[in-house]
């Protein structure tokens, strides 16, 4: 009976040419020939409108899985008129994944509650007929509005950025998002933008030069940026207006809005940064709560220029530190906000001195350093422009990664120098009426930690890369990559090379993460006889640490059972969210935890964890669109007297078995 089920699907759904079925085969560890497995399972279902409910035509419907010990496979089909898809001869498997695309909607999936977020997974058996799929798809959100000046003039080509709030960590925190220009009306359109609270800002940051300096030659970089991370526009990387602001200074004009001439008393005017509704800090800013697929008008902004002083000072330290430095003066609250949020930048000169020009009244922070880190959430369906960097930071390394400790589509772009001596220094001031001539930034030389990498017997010979997050999330430390013994940088490692170290750690709290190619894993991380696995190191005191020993081992845990609905198994997929048993590892663990892990559920409610680190876990089981809620402490402490413990004792533990019911 089920072959001639299928038989008839084949037929109707191959009569629709909407609806013919593409099979791709992607290589992993199986030998090139082998072929892929076919089957007599059958997966149909609709594509629709979130919003409207109509199924929605040439939709592109992805379903991929990867059958134990076989190749990944991707199955492809375009929707028919009516919305359908329907993949049949398919081999039976436990982790099918179905999503769906479709220009101008934001991307959806079976069981996905976020356009970024995975997939639940659809369990296929021989023979079997899964009908009735349903995926929605929804149309990204957007907020716009208008930016004019004093005289209610339009401002032309100012950037607006939308700032996403978003759990980092176990803290709420303001991320960099998507931007826009304004256009000869002084209009912009924030587009691509999924639901959520965000605050909207117009930066404006002052970058002075010392009047020997020249621009660069167009597309010539001193470096890699934040921006070039993030695919700049063509007008980031032009060349740069220099303008004499006296007193041997250049100021970098022509990226944001241009400051009208000097007030009556003589003293410079600017167009500080504000935030909707014209406020000076995210703070006293009013958040918009932008719902699925909304399109949010009226978000204007009045830029009123206020007086400014200027701000001078030396750096003090060696000489090799403290010439050609990127000296950033930002606000009290927004250092963590990444390059774009300043007030004001400069270059020292070789003796050490700064200046700052058109600095409004107000609270900063003075800093030199050698490692930046910033987070972003990707913007959905349209491009976003990137807001311009004022003076590129002279980056030798950089790297970007996914960030597990945020919900989907939060990325990290990290970038480091490569100076031999990684001082820093940080200082406060107060600007109010009139110039600062005195400011001393002292520099301070960072902290190294150092070890060595122990392979225990018949641990594979396996790629390593090391960083170091800092614990508590802070972009302002920066993440560092490491120098291994063999002289390679980007903190490459193997059996001959195996000694590490990181150089420039500022005052703060840090957590050694390892990276590999391979089956090895991290069994423990060893200093003073205390393990640092899932420990921070601590800088704060600037003093080194060393003789760290990392020491890896072979082995894959598992954890793995069902979750039922009281007595009754569920009628609908959930998720499993495993935690650590001792609450101080639920937060202060960087930007990626290893023992802190959810995923969602078989539609019958089957689960597997692999991969967690050896301890004592506490598993629950929750709504589906709860899969990421562990991101918050305190919904771990209200779960965590209904939650399931578990041990594993080492890292090819397996737990099979494990039965949790449902918590809500």
């Amino acid at each position: 009976m089920p072959a001639l089920l299928l038989t008839a699907l084949a037929v109707a759904f191959t009569a629709s040419p909407g609806a013919r079925q593409a099979r791709v085969v992607v290589p992993s560890a199986p030998p090139p020939d082998a072929r892929p497995a076919s089957g007599t399972g059958a997966i149909t279902g609709v594509v629709l409108d979130a919003s409207t409910g109509r199924p929605l035509a040439n939709a592109t419907v992805q379903l991929e899985t990867t059958p134990p010990g076989g190749k990944r496979q991707l199955f492809l089909q375009i929707t028919t008129p009516t919305g359908r898809f329907a993949f049949i001869d398919l081999p039976a498997s436990d982790g099918y994944l179905l999503t769906a695309t479709k220009p101008g909607y934001l991307d959806g999936g079976h069981g996905r509650r976020d356009p970024r977020g995975p997939a639940a997974p659809l369990a296929l058996t021989d023979g079997q007929w899964i009908g009735d799929v349903r995926v929605t798809l929804g149309r990204p959100g957007s907020i716009a509005g208008t930016v004019v000046d004093e005289t209610g003039q339009p401002v032309v080509g100012a950037y607006v950025r939308v700032m996403p709030r978003v759990m980092l960590a176990g803290r709420a925190e303001w991320f960099i998002g998507g931007a826009a220009r304004t256009d000869d009306r002084g209009a912009y359109r924030i587009a691509g933008l999924g639901p959520g609270r965000y605050v909207v800002t117009v930066p404006s940051v002052q970058a002075t030069l010392a009047a020997s300096a020249t621009p660069p030659a167009p597309g010539a970089s001193a470096g890699t940026s934040m921006s070039d991370l993030r695919a700049a526009s063509a007008a980031d990387r032009a060349v740069r207006q220099l303008v004499d602001a006296g007193d041997g200074q250049q100021l970098v004009a022509g990226r944001y809005a241009v400051p009208p001439p000097p007030g009556p008393d003589g003293r410079r005017m600017a167009y500080p940064i504000v935030f909707y509704p014209n406020v000076a800090t995210p703070a006293d800013a009013t958040p918009i709560d932008l719902e699925p697929g909304e399109s949010r008008q009226g978000i204007d902004f009045q830029l009123r220029p206020v007086a400014t002083a200027r701000v001078a000072g030396v750096l003090q330290g060696p000489a090799e530190a403290i010439a050609g430095q990127i000296v950033r003066l930002l606000s009290v609250g927004l250092q963590e906000l990444g390059e774009g949020s300043e007030v004001a930048t400069a270059v020292s000169l070789t003796d050490g001195r700064f200046t700052f020009l058109d600095v409004p009244d107000g609270r900063y922070v003075v800093e030199v350093r050698h490692a930046y880190a910033e987070l972003a959430i990707s913007t959905l369906g349209d491009p976003s422009t990137a807001v311009p960097v004022p003076l590129r930071f002279p980056a030798h390394r950089a790297m970007s990664m996914n960030v597990s400790a945020a919900p989907p589509g939060v990325h990290l772009a990290a970038l480091q120098d490569d100076a031999e001596a990684s001082f820093w220094g940080r200082q406060s001031i107060v600007v109010s009426g009139r110039d600062v001539d005195d400011v001393v930034v002292a520099l301070t030389g960072g902290a190294t930690l150092s070890g060595r990498i122990e392979w225990a017997p018949g641990t594979p010979t396996t790629s390593v890369s090391l960083v170091l997050e800092p614990a508590d999330a802070r972009r302002s430390l920066g993440v560092l990559g490491g120098r291994t013994s063999g002289g390679a940088r980007g903190a490459r490692g193997s059996r001959g090379i195996d000694t590490f170290e990181f150089r420039g750690l500022m005052a703060g709290e840090y957590i050694l993460r390892l990276m590999f190619g391979g089956e090895a894993r991290v069994e423990s991380i060893t200093w003073q006889g205390h393990d640092y696995a899932e420990r921070p190191f601590d800088a704060s005191d600037g003093h080194d640490i060393t003789d760290v020993v990392v020491r890896l081992a072979s082995g894959t845990s598992t954890i793995a059972g069902t979750v039922t609905e009281g007595a009754a198994p569920l009628a609908a997929g959930a998720a499993v969210i495993a935690f650590p048993a001792d609450p101080g590892r639920w937060s202060n663990y960087g930007f990626n935890p290893a023992g802190l892990r959810s995923v969602l559920t078989t539609p019958d409610g089957r689960f597997r964890i692999d991969g967690l680190p050896a301890g004592d876990y506490l598993l629950v089981g929750v709504p589906s669109e709860e899969e990421r809620a562990w991101l918050d402490p305190e919904y771990l402490a209200a779960r965590a007297g209904r939650a399931t413990p578990v041990r594993l004792d080492d890292l090819a533990s397996t737990r099979e078995g494990v039965m949790l019911r449902i918590v809500r």
